[in-house]
């Protein structure tokens, strides 16, 4: 709204906008009426804001696993093993507190993937979605390189889940919400 208000208080700018709009493509507007570019200006001038700030460098990374319990484990098994033991292995490990800013383990119940099934949308076959946030990829490979952390996981990993998985690696761009690290 205070892109709009600009317009009406200082209508001198909206030829050097238009000219501005030129230089990135947007040479439609020189033709809009007064409404429409006041309009396409806003939007410019969002998508602006938005491009600025998906190229700040990202606070921290994030790494996804999509886990799938092991055949045979039940669902109720998983998740309570992964939830209470599994956590706790991690935990018990400096390096891994030294350098998780993060750690989210995001359940997906029986009945919530009925319901994803039900939206007729192709779901992803997982029982679990596993978040780690690292402030870079050399504070992960730290906690990956420590032989200590490597065992204990993988020799837990064990009892409930499967080794076949898969990794995303990527950063938050925030849009709508508050910043959930400070």
């Amino acid at each position: 709204m205070q892109n709009l208000l600009l317009f009406r208080a200082a209508p001198e700018l909206v030829p050097k906008l238009r000219q501005q709009c030129a230089t990135v493509h947007l040479k439609f507007l020189h033709n809009c009426r007064k409404v429409h570019l006041v309009r396409a200006l806003y939007v410019y001038f969002i998508s602006i804001r938005m491009a600025s700030a998906s190229v700040e460098k990202p606070r921290y990374i994030k790494l996804t696993f999509y886990l799938k319990r092991l055949p045979g484990c039940t669902e109720e098994k998983f998740h309570r093993y992964w939830a209470q033991n599994h956590a706790q292995v991690a935990m018990e490990h400096d390096i891994f507190n030294k350098n998780v800013r993060r750690y989210n383990q995001y359940h997906i119940p029986p009945e919530l993937k009925t319901a994803a099934a039900e939206t007729g949308i192709p779901t992803l076959d997982c029982d679990g979605v596993a978040e780690i946030w690292v402030d870079s990829l050399e504070s992960w490979k730290e906690v990956t390189s420590n032989i200590d952390f490597v065992k204990a996981i993988a020799a837990d990993e064990t009892h409930f889940l499967a080794q076949d998985r898969a990794i995303l690696i990527g950063y938050d761009n925030l849009i709508i919400g508050k910043d959930v690290l400070s």
